[in-house]
């Protein structure tokens, strides 16, 4: 069994533009999920992500990838656990807080099924600027992670004074400005 994983800051219409030629190129179904105020799903068909979005009354809580067709009833869709393999993809909350981390990823035992996933991280990461410091603002302490992902939206976001958060907790990233 092998994990594929990213953490990220990005905007919701940079992933949602990346999935839609991932789903192009790798030949994937894909599927939204909103979680409140009642759960549903909507299939996108043919990478009309927008339309879809809109479906979802304009947000969409995370993104299923799957290499295998998902129900047209969008209602009968179930990734996890007894449904199909699906690559998960959980962008970040904007809130007037700040931008929290997104997520890309997926646990897996079929050999075919994880270097289509690696492909698809090895793509996003392609799309991505990296280097920030982490701080804690309770403490005061900082800590230096090289490999902290952004994209351009995220970078953009937070020179408009946006606050990087992390996934979860209080931490803040403040992202390198350059391109070193």
């Amino acid at each position: 069994m092998a994990k594929v994983n990213l953490q990220f800051h990005g905007t919701a219409s940079e992933i949602e533009a990346w999935a839609s030629a991932w789903a192009a190129d790798y030949h994937l179904y894909l599927v939204l999920e909103r979680f409140f105020p009642q759960k549903r799903y909507v299939v996108i068909a043919d990478g009309a992500i927008a339309e879809a979005v809109q479906e979802l009354d304009g947000a969409w809580d995370r993104m299923w990838l799957s290499r295998e067709p998902v129900p047209p009833d969008p209602s009968t869709f179930a990734p996890l656990p007894d449904g199909p393999e699906c690559l998960a993809v959980t962008p970040g909350c904007m809130t007037e807080d700040g931008l929290r981390e997104s997520s890309i990823g997926v646990v897996s035992t079929d050999q075919d099924a994880l270097q289509t996933w690696r492909k698809i991280i090895k793509s996003a990461k392609s799309n991505l600027r990296k280097g920030a410091w982490v701080l804690n603002p309770v403490s005061g302490a900082r800590q230096r992670d090289e490999n902290h992902y952004f994209t351009e939206g995220a970078l953009a976001a937070s020179r408009g004074g946006v606050k990087m958060l992390a996934a979860a907790g209080w931490n803040q990233f403040a992202l390198d400005e350059d391109d070193g």
